[in-house]
């Protein structure tokens, strides 16, 4: 039970990483057209 719930956590922390990294590069991708603009 504690490995699958580990398993679970290390999951959802990963998935969390991808999910700030890709809000942070469509931010800057945003800003930089509104910079072209």
């Amino acid at each position: 039970m504690r490995k699958n719930y580990f398993k679970l956590t290390a999951i959802v922390t990963i998935l969390f990483i991808f999910a700030t990294a890709f809000v942070a590069v469509s931010q800057r991708k945003t800003l930089q057209l509104r910079r072209l603009d």
